[in-house]
């Protein structure tokens, strides 16, 4: 019998039913987060005691699990920040702080050892040292970090880049999607894209801030620290700061199962915004 689900780059990630393909894991975040939103909400201004940390865990435990499987570490990355929004506003002492920090030593330690496969630990590896495999683990980072820089102050004009345009720089329209635009439009560019940014989280923010709904403003954090978190590591990546995940960048990168999910977590950020006069 075979397999549901369809292979792209060693991850078994999307279903396929007939000519289009999904990929859950990216509404499963979007219902982690309504999940959580509503558990945390339910619960009141409580601090959260040691079962109310297990239960939160849980909930984001169990979708990243059945990601890891796929395996797809990028998108399972994406579910940390939602984690953190929910341990920060639910009050969590600084005790269970420490120990969580503690248990996240010894779990990358445990995942470096017996989970990552040697060519993801090669792409860890190469953004200490750049050079380390620059035809292999490192050959997308340097590519990418090459357009950025040819893009120079203006730009060489969309379509016009060597990198992209001779297919030097991989995964163009995915995880290196920024690389073609900073060397078609430059730095002004590139400035413009995260000017973009900053005004949607910034507007996010507005809406957590005037909301008068609890449920409201863990809604609107949690979807903010999900974005936020996408866009610094698909930037770092790009910029040979951080290791290749396969994290994209939100409403820029191609995937329609991410444009889908992520309007529509804007769109329920703009129902709070709606409804964030509760009391009058």
């Amino acid at each position: 019998m075979g397999s549901l689900g369809e292979a792209r780059g060693g991850n078994k990630a999307w279903i396929a039913i007939g000519p289009v393909t999904i990929q859950p894991s990216e509404f499963a975040r979007l219902a982690t987060i309504l999940l959580a939103a509503a558990w945390l909400a339910h619960r009141g201004g409580r601090n959260l005691r040691v079962g109310d940390v297990m239960m939160a865990v849980g909930i984001i435990a169990v979708p990243v699990l059945l990601i890891a499987l796929e395996p797809d570490l990028g998108v399972g990355l994406t579910y940390l920040p939602v984690l953190a929004g929910v341990l920060v506003l639910g009050g969590l002492p600084r005790w269970v702080w420490i120990m969580l920090i503690l248990l996240t030593v010894l779990g990358l330690h445990a995942t470096w050892q017996y989970v990552l496969k040697p060519y993801q630990k090669d792409r860890v590896l190469t953004v200490f040292e750049p050079e380390r495999d620059p035809y292999g683990a490192g050959y997308q980072v340097r590519q990418s970090k090459i357009a950025v820089g040819s893009g120079g102050t203006g730009g060489q004009g969309l379509g016009r880049g060597s990198q992209s345009q001779l297919r030097f720089l991989p995964a163009q329209h995915t995880d290196f999607a920024f690389s073609v635009w900073a060397e078609a439009t430059g730095f002004v560019g590139g400035t413009v894209l995260l000017l973009g940014y900053a005004l949607l989280l910034f507007r996010i923010g507005k809406v957590a801030l005037t909301t008068d709904s609890r449920h409201g403003l863990i809604l609107a954090v949690l979807i903010g620290s999900w974005l936020v978190f996408q866009v610094v590591v698909n930037l770092g990546m790009v910029l040979g700061w951080l290791p290749t995940t396969g994290v994209t960048l939100p409403l820029f990168s191609y995937g329609g199962s991410s444009l889908i999910s992520t309007c529509a977590a804007l769109g329920v950020v703009q129902s709070v915004w709606r409804h964030r006069l509760v009391n009058q």
